[in-house]
Order: structure tokens, then sequence, then C-alpha cells
């Protein structure tokens, strides 16, 4: 099966399209197209990221955006803790400042 995304990202006055604030955004005329067929969930995720980079969001926002999204109070506990320690994430902290998961999950 072949999976081709497409998206366009326009600022214009037209009314079919959602009217951003052109102060914050700047005007912007953006496509994106991928093959996304044997994408995997690392690909999707970085399609996504342009995307928002391409919409005018900082990275820092987007990084924020992404880890709100994955450890927020509706994801099973388990689970964001299995994430953390797979990926190292409390390794980037310093000392100090790692919390101790089994206190807080």
């Amino acid at each position: 099966m072949s999976l081709t995304v497409r998206i366009s990202i326009r600022e214009d006055n037209d009314p079919r399209y959602m009217n951003l604030d052109s102060s914050t955004l700047g005007r912007v005329n953006a496509y994106v197209r991928a093959e996304m067929s044997d994408a995997n969930i690392h690909q999707w995720y970085a399609l996504f990221e342009r995307i928002l980079a391409l919409a005018g969001f900082d990275e820092a926002v987007i990084i924020d955006g992404a880890c709100c999204s994955a450890f927020n109070e509706t994801r099973p506990p388990h689970l964001v803790k299995e994430t953390i320690s797979r990926n190292g994430l409390l390794d980037l902290l310093p000392v100090s400042h790692q919390p101790s998961l089994s206190n807080r999950l």
C-alpha cells in the first residue's frame, strides 16, 4: 500500500482557511509531501516536527509539546517509567534534579 502525506500551510485572507495573526507568524506558504508507506514512528515524528516548524513554532515549544503529550497524567504510569528508563531520559538531568520515579508515578 502506498501512503503519501501532503500538507499545505498557507496564510491568506481567504475565509475558507484558518486565519493566523500575521504579526506572530509572518507570511507562510509551505507545501510538504512525503512518502510514508514504510516510515517508522521516528520518521512520522520527524515529519510532524518539520510541519510544526514550518507553521512557525519554535524548537523549544515543539520539544515542550512533545514532552507534554508523551508524559502526562493520562498515560499509564508503567509505560511512562519504561519509556524514561529505556531512553535514558533521567541521565539528561543533573543528579540533584532527578526525581525518584517510584515515588512520583
